[in-house]
């Protein structure tokens, strides 16, 4: 039971954590919106000049247009993050419910996380290439499209083969 003990406060410790991204994600989607009622009032009422706004959030081009596209791509990556997450947090929380990782119903849930984690990764990309050819066709630069997305297959993987081993965990356990 020592182990057990070892593992239980590491989940704790990764349920923290999670909360903490979480909080991080709303705050990041927050200030993306903030950035875009920014921009769009720069923009419509002028009270900014569109060089000194694009500034503002980054970006060296003079567009409204790029400097949209690049807090939108913000936008899009704290929200698939924060699904992400907030997916993390249902898990750890069935996780502490049991008292034990090895169980058949976590597991299995650990499993549709991983999933999740990639499909949201693939999802976050699509989206801001979208956003990049619409900057594009709408005159700001693709100088934003050159961010680098990627799909951390490690933790994917790593993530499914500790659900099959918690689920096996959790056969022996009921065997016993």
């Amino acid at each position: 039971m020592e182990y057990l003990e070892k593992i239980q406060k590491i989940m704790k410790l990764f349920k923290i954590l999670a909360k903490i991204a979480f909080v991080a994600c709303i705050v990041g989607a927050s200030l993306c919106l903030v950035a875009l009622v920014f921009l769009l009032l720069a923009d419509t009422l002028g009270f900014i000049e569109e060089a000194e706004a694009v500034r503002m959030v980054g970006k060296m081009d003079e567009t409204f247009t790029t400097a949209y596209c690049a807090v939108a791509m913000g936008m899009v990556n704290c929200l698939t993050a924060l699904f992400v997450t907030r997916k993390w947090l249902v898990y750890f929380k069935m996780e502490e419910k049991d008292g034990t990782p090895f169980s058949l119903e976590s597991g299995k849930f650990l499993g549709k996380v991983a999933i999740f984690s990639f499909i949201m990764s693939l999802v976050a990309i699509v989206l801001s290439a979208i956003i990049a050819a619409v900057s594009e066709l709408l005159g700001g630069s693709l100088e934003i499209a050159n961010v680098k997305y990627t799909v951390d297959i490690s933790t994917v993987i790593f993530s499914l083969l500790l659900s099959n081993v918690f689920m096996y965990g959790a056969t022996v356990k009921k065997e016993n």
